[in-house]
């Protein structure tokens, strides 16, 4: 299809004919003139829809809207691709990580990156608390959270573990066993030198091992790096070498070059065993031939030369000891001749070549010493002049095979004749055991009876509890039965006796017991009794046989107090006001109650009857004779239902007047006078009527009661009489019964101008009276009129009356 430019899709499609003036009007009625309906003819076609341009072809449009009736090629309905030059781009693509917003939601690489972890120590392992999302990890994060303290970089998976406090290789264990940094090694043999080949690994002590890894054989104590080293053909001091040059007693060699088996006195060396090209003896006078040595055959008696070195030639006798010089061995020595006994002198007596030989008169006997301990096995002998190596004089070690067995050892019980005595594990053995006799066969024994050994003696036993070891049926842990005997051996008898009774505590001596404190006995404890049904101990006069009296108390122990009684009932008083609400009965007065019920909150103590708007009384006379209130003051009084507070009169005539209405006429008056006209008159202040206002006429009021029960009424005010009164009557009245009346004349000095007409002489003077009446009243309400019998115009003489109180009782 042959697309057409977007300039001419405009023209085509978005604008109208402008020539075309039929095209204006509205042919089909649908209220779009013809150059904006797409079909005039049709009302059911309106005008051009809107589309969106698709450059690059992904079906959602760009932000150049375009408007036609039919779409044009290259547009498309939707628009919102945010780069309409990609076709990887619009509001269906998927988010890739590219650094684009692949689907136009104003996010670029949201919600597909990977989670890096920060690595802050650099040890290649990251924090799982610190992380971020990213298309490439950010520098210092990696893609693994496995850093358990990601501020030290020798802590990590894998990481050596050493003894420190720290779980160094994450594996959520500190300082596990695994450090080679702290290694553990027996020591079997106690010498404080531990064996390197038997080692445990643990940053913490372990028993029966030591730090130390430096003995060379733990199985012999006298063998450590602190040992002496001797010639006895072991490595004593773990140095590496047996019998090594610093020895204590290594033996003196002499040179003998000429290998004739005498070396020269003046050519020594020391060492444990013989070194090469020295021998054990001196006195070569010629090492430089084998014929010269001491021994030596000097049988040719005209040879001049001294061949056995002793400092004679062969034909003289220098010694006289009948033999010539060439017949015998050494001419120096008398005693050393063919045939002479052989001592152990270090010279060769017998002349037989062979010096100190074992068949010497003298020669000593020496016993093989195998576990370098000393003491030498009596089996394994030899005799010589001097001791062989690794033997001994003495011949009582009896196992020359361990080093911890010879007579000088100390006997413990382990199967072994330690000490050589002939006897295994004899009693006297560093830790043997203290057995006791068990006579009677229950397997305790008595601890007066001991015998002391590492096995048990027949009829002995470890234990020493038995307290009487004749009968077997006493022991601890027996039963114990009401026998006199202590059957347990607890150091009681009798007690917790299986056939033992109960008995309970009578403290009060009223032979009743107490059921909460019992004891078994068997027999009867001093203070108990064999009963349990007091149900107070404390007091004597309580008990099941005791009379019930009015005390609040179970006298009789039946469950019920004062039961049977008259009682009374008693109101809870949890503020402790005075008043009460939940009730309660009895015969006396419990704790925190009182008499009434008459609390409106018994959980505030500022809240009592006429204390507060929630808790108005009937009237004041109420509560003066419920004992609440006797003091004259405000109290909240019901005033046909509508709590007021109002004043209570506690001292006139008996008290209990309840203040149902007053009026002082300031600033206004009460609306329900008949005249509502205050005027002010000079000191007397503010007045209902007065001058030019009211003369022969009345002036009154209907007052309610409030429903308050009453019997009486005491009315006061003053009436105000102006001006030329000369005889005239001012009365009060009370529901149309004159309370009050009196003539008025005010023509007297005792008088003065205060309101009125102030003519300047006593005919305009001006009089004050109080007025008090108590009349009988229980009405609902009460009708207060005040008049005068005046006979002139108000400019002439008038009244007025003032501070207007209505009490009742």
């Amino acid at each position: 299809m042959t697309r057409l430019p977007l300039l001419s899709l405009l023209l085509m499609f978005g604008c109208p004919n402008a020539d075309d003036d039929a095209k204006t009007a509205d042919a089909d009625g649908d209220g779009l003139a013809g150059t904006e309906d797409c079909n005039d003819a049709d009302a059911e076609i309106g005008g051009p829809s809107e589309w969106s341009v698709d450059e690059d072809g992904d079906g959602f449009g760009g932000n150049t809207p375009v408007e036609a009736c039919e779409r044009p090629d290259s547009a498309v309905e939707e628009a919102g691709d945010c780069d309409d030059g990609d076709s990887a781009v619009s509001p269906a693509a998927v988010e890739v990580c590219d650094g684009l917003d692949n689907n136009c939601n104003g996010g670029v690489d949201e919600g597909v990156g990977t989670t890096f972890y920060a690595d802050s120590d650099g040890d290649g392992f990251g924090d799982l608390a610190v992380s971020t999302a990213a298309c490439e990890a950010p520098v210092a994060y990696v893609t693994n959270s496995l850093d358990c303290d990601d501020d030290a970089e020798t802590v990590y998976p894998g990481a050596p573990e050493f003894c420190n406090d720290v779980d160094d290789d994450c594996d959520g264990v500190v300082d596990n066993d695994t450090n080679a940094d702290h290694a553990w090694y027996a020591d079997v043999d106690g010498d404080g030198f531990g064996d390197p080949g038997d080692v445990v690994l643990s940053c913490h002590d372990v028993e029966g091992r030591i730090a130390d890894s430096s003995d060379c054989d733990d199985a012999n104590p006298l063998v450590n790096p602190a040992a002496t080293e001797v010639c006895n053909g072991i490595d004593d001091d773990c140095d590496g070498e047996v019998d090594g040059a610093g020895a204590t007693d290594p033996l003196t060699w002499y040179a003998d070059k000429d290998g004739d088996g005498y070396g020269e006195e003046s050519f020594t060396t020391t060492a444990c065993t013989e070194p090469t090209g020295y021998v054990a003896f001196d006195g070569d006078c010629d090492d430089t031939s084998s014929m010269y040595h001491p021994g030596a055959a000097e049988s040719d008696c005209a040879d001049p030369n001294d061949y056995n070195c002793d400092g004679s030639v062969a034909y003289a006798d220098a010694d006289g000891d009948g033999w010539a010089a060439c017949e015998e061995c050494d001419d120096a020595v008398a005693a050393n001749f063919p045939g002479a006994v052989e001592y152990c002198d270090g010279a060769d007596n017998d002349c037989d070549g062979t010096v100190d030989e074992a068949d010497a008169a003298d020669a000593l006997t020496w016993y093989a010493d195998a576990d370098s301990d000393l003491y030498g096995d009596a089996a394994s002998v030899s005799v010589s002049c001097t001791a062989p190596l690794g033997s001994v004089a003495d011949n009582t070690d009896c196992d020359d095979t361990n080093a911890l067995v010879n007579p000088a050892a100390t006997e413990v019980c382990n199967g072994v004749d330690d000490d050589c005595d002939g006897a295994t594990d004899e009693d006297s053995a560093v830790d043997a055991t203290d057995w006791y006799a068990d006579s009677d066969g229950d397997g305790f024994g008595d601890a007066a009876v001991i015998s002391h050994a590492c096995d048990a003696p027949v009829d002995y036993v470890s234990d020493a509890t038995d307290c009487d070891d004749a009968r077997n049926l006493t022991h601890p842990g027996a039963t114990e039965y009401c026998n006199t005997e202590d059957d347990d051996c607890n150091g009681l008898v009798d007690d917790s006796a299986v056939d033992a009774r109960t008995y309970w505590e009578d403290t009060d001596g009223d032979g009743y017991g107490n059921a909460f404190v019992a004891q078994d006995a068997c027999s009867t404890p001093a203070g108990y009794v064999r009963d349990d049904d007091d149900c107070d101990d404390t007091d004597a006069s309580v008990h099941p046989a005791a009379a019930e009296t009015c005390n609040s108390i179970d006298d009789d122990c039946d469950g019920t107090a004062d039961e049977g009684l008259s009682t009374y009932t008693w109101y809870a008083d949890d503020d402790a006001d005075g008043y009460g609400d939940a009730a309660t009965s009895g015969c006396v007065q419990p704790a925190d109650t009182v008499d009434n019920d008459w609390d409106c909150d018994d959980t505030n103590s500022a809240i009592y009857p006429g204390s507060d708007v929630s808790c108005p009384w009937p009237s004041c006379l109420d509560l003066l004779n419920d004992g609440i209130a006797s003091v004259s003051d405000e109290y909240w009084i019901d005033f046909d239902g509508a709590a007021t507070y109002t004043s209570c009169d506690m001292d006139h005539d008996g008290g209990g007047w309840t203040l149902i209405f007053d009026d002082t006429f300031t600033p206004a008056a009460d609306a329900g006078w008949s005249t509502t006209t205050v005027t002010t008159c000079g000191v007397w202040g503010d007045i209902l009527g007065g001058y030019a206002v009211i003369a022969g006429g009345t002036m009154d009021n209907d007052l309610s009661t409030y429903a308050i029960s009453h019997t009486e009424a005491w009315v006061l005010l003053d009436y105000i009489a102006l001006d030329s009164w000369d005889g005239e009557t001012m009365y009060v009245q009370v529901d149309g019964t004159t309370q009050w009346s009196q003539s008025q004349n005010n023509h007297s000095t005792s008088y003065s101008e205060v309101c009125g007409w102030n003519r300047g002489y006593y005919g305009s003077y001006d009089s004050n009276t109080p007025v008090e009446v108590q009349p009988g009243h229980t009405a609902g309400s009460l009708n207060i009129l005040a008049g005068s019998t005046l006979d002139q115009g108000p400019t002439d003489e008038s009244f007025g009356i003032d501070d207007v109180y209505v009490w009742i009782r």
